[in-house]
């Protein structure tokens, strides 16, 4: 009697562990997903997409990596992202995306960078960098949802719109303003005269 009890309660909890496991006839899997067919080859809570291998879907988060440890290179990920480059396609090694046609919430990230804590110097938030001879950029920010943007030399940074900053700006100039190009240039001792109660200080300021 004991083991027919045993028996019966082992298939009742497989029974219920394989109706929220599904595989389809070319191999996909499904986990909770009902009775729909898996598109990607690991679908989990949704039914995913023929163009995504893996696909999960959260409440909250739909995917936590978390990297512990100090074995291996000095340079450790939670998460790699790597696209090998193919002629005639935009290749993208991570791509993060928030978006809605309609207002709502309190905030929208395409992606969230935060770093802090380590040797002093090396902590970004964000960190780009361009890399071989071609044009391009380590950062590239632009509006309206311009994304094929040609970038016409190699910089840091390059930006398509105004650009607003609420800080400081430091760096070095490196040309020198070209007075052949300018006109009715005068000094400002001559143009608005020291004798008129007007310092050369408040003059710029």
């Amino acid at each position: 009697m004991k083991k027919f009890y045993f028996l019966f309660m082992f298939c009742a909890i497989t029974g219920v562990s394989f109706a929220q496991l599904k595989v389809s006839n070319t191999g996909k899997v499904g986990i909770n997903i009902g009775t729909s067919t898996p598109s990607s080859n690991l679908s989990v809570n949704a039914v995913g997409n023929s163009n995504s291998a893996l696909f999960v879907k959260g409440a909250t988060n739909g995917i936590w990596a978390e990297r512990s440890g100090n074995t291996g290179s000095s340079w450790v990920h939670a998460i790699v992202g790597n696209a090998s480059v193919s002629s005639g396609r935009y290749n993208i090694g991570l791509r993060g995306q928030s978006y809605l046609t309609t207002p709502l919430g309190l905030g929208a990230w395409g992606v969230l960078g935060i770093g802090g804590n380590s040797t002093s110097g090396y902590n970004y938030g964000v960190f780009g960098t361009t890399y071989g001879s071609q044009n391009g950029a380590g950062i590239v920010g632009t509006i309206n949802n311009q994304q094929d943007i040609p970038v016409d030399g190699i910089y840091a940074g390059y930006f398509v719109g105004n650009v607003k900053v609420t800080g400081l700006i430091n760096g070095v100039i490196v040309g020198d303003s070209d007075e052949r190009l300018k006109q009715n240039i005068a000094e400002l001792g001559t143009a608005i005269p020291a004798s008129k109660g007007v310092s050369t200080l408040n003059t710029v300021l």
